[in-house]
């Protein structure tokens, strides 16, 4: 399936994978919380006077981004990509490219596996092969979760090719810019155990008509670019040695191998759970309160994570992923076996209900002589 049929088709294509919660809500990869966390305290970035110059030059000629959805691209992503890119320490080697120039490299190593090869991305920085950043951009019609359908495709295919060179989990992060109406926000993939990925949104929306909102979109592009800089250094680092063998299959394999993909086995997937609707109720209306109920679980997370000492006690979770509908009927077939080996029970096996991944707690047994 083509990214932008993802809409038409109502994400049925991406049903494993959850709405990415709110930008206050804990983010498990560690290079995407850091880079919240520095561009969230501006330490470094340029002054607001220098970034409201810089962004309103960019958006000298965005007075038609409030028209239709080309020209809502045309005026708002592609500057500020260029931007980044000249922003970028390593300029030369980073490419801004689109539509068939990504997928020609990308599928130089594989190619996607969360689309179809017809599938024509929006612009994306690229070195080599590897995706560093991805974009998506909406008119004024749109919603963000509408723009964040085709732009989690592009960088959930990116954080795949990371894996297939070789980092670690931990590393394999794509942030990417997302603009609906006249806003941008910032949002990132990962990657859990097995390879699953996972969306997050790491800003609020940030509006380009108020100074505010161009203040810190022009400071998130300066982080942006160390950024997309770091995971080209790390990339480097990999060149010439031993490409990394995953301890597990990946959740998803190359196009050439035919087998269904697997979640890991030794991982626990709790429930979210929602008090005011029933059991099978209207599958629609209860998307936005699980994505509520799983945010509010993942504040709570965010705020242990800033206490050192809780670390010591608190398991935190890797991840998040969602129950499939019958498209995705290995999946959905996969994710009820676990939970039924956990003992839930059937009203915690409905599609679309959000699960935090956690790890298994080690449990130590006392020896005899104790």
């Amino acid at each position: 399936m083509t990214a932008s049929g993802l809409n038409s088709a109502g994400c049925k294509a991406f049903d494993p994978f959850c709405l990415p919660p709110d930008s206050e809500a804990f983010i498990p990869n560690p290079r995407l919380r850091a880079l919240q966390n520095v561009a969230l305290s501006k330490v470094g970035a340029p002054s607001q006077a220098v970034a409201r110059t810089q962004l309103l030059m960019l958006l000298n000629r965005s007075v038609r981004f409030f028209g239709k959805t080309k020209k809502s691209e045309d005026s708002t992503l592609r500057p500020l990509l260029d931007k980044i890119v000249n922003l970028s320490r390593n300029a030369s080697e980073i490419n801004f490219l689109a539509g068939e120039d990504v997928m020609r490299r990308t599928g130089l190593v594989g190619g996607f596996q969360l689309a179809s090869p017809k599938s024509l991305p929006e612009p994306a920085l690229m070195y080599e092969t590897w995706i560093l950043l991805g974009s998506e951009a909406k008119g004024t019609h749109a919603s963000l979760f509408k723009a964040l359908a085709q732009g989690c495709q592009v960088t959930g295919d990116g954080v795949l090719l990371l894996e297939r060179a070789g980092l670690p989990l931990e590393s394999c992060a794509v942030p990417g810019i997302v603009a609906f109406g006249d806003s941008i926000q910032i949002y990132g993939a990962y990657l859990a155990p097995s390879a699953f990925p996972v969306f997050c949104l790491l800003s609020a929306p940030m509006s380009m008509s108020s100074r505010d909102g161009i203040a810190s979109i022009t400071s998130w592009l300066f982080f942006l670019s160390g950024f997309v800089t770091e995971t080209v250094r790390l990339l480097k680092d990999k060149k010439g040695t031993t490409v990394l063998k995953p301890q597990d299959a990946p959740f998803f394999k190359p196009a050439a191998e035919s087998s269904p993909p697997r979640l890991k086995q030794n991982l626990f997937y709790k429930p979210i759970r929602l008090r005011n609707f029933p059991p099978n109720g209207d599958i629609d209306q209860q998307v936005l309160p699980y994505r509520v109920a799983m945010t509010r679980a993942l504040e709570i997370f965010r705020a242990l994570s800033n206490a050192p000492q809780c670390h010591q006690y608190v398991i935190f979770p890797l991840g998040y992923m969602q129950m499939p509908g019958s498209e995705q009927a290995d999946i959905q077939a996969n994710l009820t076996d676990l939970l039924t080996q956990d003992g839930f029970e059937d009203c915690d096996k409905q599609i679309r209900q959000p699960y935090l991944i956690f790890p298994r707690a080690s449990l130590h047994k006392k020896s005899a002589t104790n």
